[in-house]
């Protein structure tokens, strides 16, 4: 469980900085002269569209967390189709022309996604790797005896 919390909230720090660092600061305000202010923000949804992050994820959680994080603020896109495995995924060159038109791809890495280091140095595009800085157990077998019937109560 302390792994879990460790790299959801790496996920979290990283997509809330990676947000955060491409957009636009602070509104420009100018003065009208009498003492008020207005600012030069329009509220066009045509230029809202256009200035949303265009964000690719390796993998659902990867996108459900990404989504969940970025809000309005992007338009996110899941590579790895439902019922395939993310490490077992090759992208089609349909899918690198997305990734490259892409702003950010959001990854788990720790050797998760197999394909990622071919990408990111066939596109160029920056990506956010979930599991930088944290330090991966060591997994163990499942070896001891379940008696008789194989009763497995824990």
């Amino acid at each position: 469980m302390k792994r879990f919390k460790r790299v959801l909230t790496l996920l979290s720090l990283s997509a809330v900085l990676a947000i955060a660092g491409c957009g636009s600061g602070k509104p420009t305000v100018s003065h009208d002269g009498n003492g008020s202010s207005a600012s030069n923000q329009t509220s066009d949804a045509s230029t809202t569209e256009a200035t949303k992050l265009k964000v690719k994820t390796s993998f659902y959680p990867m996108y459900e967390f990404t989504r969940q994080v970025a809000g309005d603020l992007a338009d996110v896109e899941n590579l790895v189709p439902p019922g395939i495995e993310a490490h077992d995924w090759e992208p089609t060159p349909q899918d690198m022309a997305g990734i490259s038109d892409a702003d950010v791809l959001v990854y788990n890495g720790a050797g998760m996604e197999g394909w990622v280091d071919q990408v990111l140095e066939s596109t160029g595009v920056s990506a956010i790797e979930a599991s930088k800085g944290i330090e991966i157990m060591e997994g163990t077998g499942h070896s001891h005896d379940h008696g008789e019937e194989g009763d497995h109560g824990h």
